[in-house]
């Protein structure tokens, strides 16, 4: 076996710990939302965003293989999950842990300075829907 065999296996070892560490945030999000004994709505929009942030990420690494494989995911990513689902950012909300606070960062990492349009939709989404519940329930 000469150097090179032994450089190469070297370099294939190193791609399969960094794809493992890569990947890893990918088994977590699939454990996390895929739940059966507790209810998963709340956990649905952390972890869409920790797997955005993480590609954009890796999209940006001097990594050119990983940046590979995040910039093809992120086309696909993109492509089902640009547009968070407004029913699920609301359950995020109503979660005692995150609150408003919780989604309006959220909204600002993502969005950056022009969150505020998107935000404010979803608050004027979510009052809305209040209204129409206190209406049917004749709560004053």
């Amino acid at each position: 076996m000469g150097i090179s065999n032994i450089v190469q296996g070297f370099d294939e070892w190193t791609k399969i710990e960094k794809n493992c560490g890569f990947l890893k945030i990918f088994y977590e999000v699939t454990c996390n939302l895929s739940g059966s004994k507790y209810p998963t709505a709340n956990l649905y929009f952390p972890n869409v965003l920790r797997v955005k942030l993480e590609l954009k990420q890796q999209m940006a690494s001097r990594d050119a293989f990983l940046n590979n494989i995040a910039t093809r995911m992120f086309t696909k990513f993109e492509k089902y999950w640009s547009e968070f689902s407004a029913i699920m950012v609301m359950a995020v909300i109503l979660d005692p842990r995150y609150k408003f606070q919780s989604a309006e960062w959220t909204y600002k990492k993502v969005w950056g300075d022009n969150y505020h349009v998107k935000f404010d939709l979803l608050k004027d989404r979510l009052f809305a829907m209040f209204d129409e519940y206190a209406r049917e329930s004749n709560i004053p």
